[in-house]
């Protein structure tokens, strides 16, 4: 009266859950007129079925079977999967209790092709290993064309009595945040709809270019250190299980077969980023730079010790400041700081201590042996100076008291520091710097022969209106002499 035809089998490995997963499609069909058939009332069974896919018992496991079908509710359909107890290898018999009769007297009503369908599925463990010791499955790690990047080269090569085998939700772990940057991550072979990024312990997935806009966001974000920063954004944002979120994975949702795949993994440094960002794009690109000159000095600037970083943060929006000046910002008259060098030290001790926050972290005229360094700022020395000569360049000014600095900052048993001059010249006979060609590292000898640099900065004053205009004449002047128009 009934028959079971075999339609299809399929094999999948899921890397998550460590199995395998075969799956054969059945169909129901009636060898008589659907109108004749009562399986409600008929004392039947459905005919057996042989197996189409070998399966083995482990030592204490048992592989878990189970079916998936349609259910008829009046005219409403929804799947069910029921479990089943393990047969004897070679044939099984589905219990009525899985598979109504009712069921299927129901499909075989309303279906257009007087069938009713359904699968069986084997589900098996698996040791992902053992795909590679079989050399079903290549990875291979090499360098990338970028400084701390690499690609992950990946290969399923599984093949199965009933073809493919395609590997899904294959995770591979990319990094720790706890360690290092994961800035970038491209995938090639599988499109951005099938990867996504997971952080352990938060409940979000990233795709690809989202988790890219996170990191940046996060490692702009203001607080301590980036390896510190990174972390604490994920958690403020997003929701978390259990602890903070550290290890990053790509997850692919399908390998397919004899279709290569690489994962392009972007790192940068934590020591090279900046661990105070300013907020503006040109002033945290400098202190990166000077972090990057003080570690090929082998000056000691690891993540435990960059407070100097906040003090450059600092220094850096305190000569902003000065070139903004402006009645509403409490900021000195440029006059007033021209005066005197005394005037000069006087105000940015007290913008250290009120307006930029250090407080009890700043020392004014801090006692070195014998001798005074102007200021301390959290224990680095810094030697404040004021500039008058005219015609000098932002090297002959820096170069002009390294030599003093270098000295104080030796006698403060320190590695580097800070030199901050202040140019009180207005009207300069050519145009001043900007911050990046004001700042300057110099190397100062020492009697031990050991690394001492000093940072030298040039702070400039707004030059007024009336002096830009004239400036602006000459040089429109020479450019007409230069080019004939």
């Amino acid at each position: 009266m009934i028959e079971i035809l075999t339609s299809q089998t399929s094999q999948h490995i899921n890397y998550r859950s460590s199995s395998k997963r075969t799956i054969t499609d059945y169909r129901i069909r009636s060898t008589v007129d659907v109108a004749d058939l009562d399986l409600r009332n008929a004392e039947l069974s459905l005919p057996p079925i042989r197996l189409q896919s070998e399966y083995t018992y482990g030592a204490g496991y048992m592989p878990e079977f189970s079916v998936k079908y349609f259910s008829f509710l009046r005219s409403l359909q929804s799947y069910e999967e029921e479990g089943i107890e393990p047969p004897e290898p070679g044939s099984l018999e589905i219990p009525s209790k899985v598979l109504p009769l009712e069921i299927v007297q129901r499909a075989l009503q309303v279906s257009a092709a007087g069938e009713f369908r359904f699968s069986l599925i084997i589900d098996e463990e698996i040791e992902f290993g053992d795909l590679h010791a079989r050399q079903v499955f290549e990875r291979q790690v090499s360098p990338g064309e970028e400084d701390g990047s690499e690609v992950i080269f990946l290969l399923n090569k599984t093949m199965s009595e009933h073809g493919d085998v395609p590997i899904r939700e294959y995770s591979e772990m990319v990094g720790d945040l706890r360690n290092e940057i994961i800035w970038r991550v491209t995938v090639h072979g599988a499109t951005n709809q099938h990867c996504h990024l997971e952080i352990d312990d938060l409940t979000q997935r990233f795709e690809l270019n989202e988790y890219k806009e996170r990191i940046e966001l996060a490692v702009r974000s203001f607080g301590g250190a980036v390896l510190e920063r990174i972390p604490s954004y994920f958690s403020q944002h997003f929701p978390t299980t259990n602890g903070v979120p550290l290890t990053v994975k790509v997850v692919i949702d399908e390998v397919p077969v004899n279709s290569p795949v690489r994962i392009y993994l972007a790192r940068r440094a934590p020591e090279l980023e900046c661990f105070y960002p300013t907020g503006n794009d040109v002033l945290d690109k400098i202190i990166k730079s000077v972090h990057g000159e003080l570690l090929k000095r082998g000056l000691p600037v690891s993540p435990e010790s960059c407070q100097y970083q906040r003090v450059l943060n600092q220094l850096l929006k305190y000569r902003n400041s000065l070139l903004t000046a402006n009645p509403k910002a409490k900021f000195a008259d440029p006059s007033v700081l021209r005066r005197s060098e005394l005037e000069f030290h006087n105000h940015l001790y007290i913008r250290l201590i009120n307006d930029l926050e250090f407080g009890e972290k700043t020392i004014y005229e801090a006692t070195t042996g014998n001798s005074r360094i102007d200021l301390l700022i959290s224990d680095i020395p810094t030697e404040l100076k004021v500039e008058r000569r005219l015609d000098v360049s932002t090297e002959d000014i820096i170069a002009t008291y390294c030599a003093q600095a270098g000295e104080y900052v030796a006698r403060c048993n320190s590695s580097f520091g800070f030199l901050v001059v202040l140019d009180a010249v207005l009207g300069r006979p050519t145009p001043t710097a900007s911050v990046d060609q004001d700042l300057l590292i110099v190397d100062v000898p020492t009697a031990s022969g050991k690394p001492l640099a000093v940072i030298g900065m040039v702070m400039r004053l707004p030059e007024p209106p009336s002096r830009l205009s004239k400036a602006k004449t000459k040089l429109k002047s020479a450019v007409t002499r230069i080019t004939g128009t």
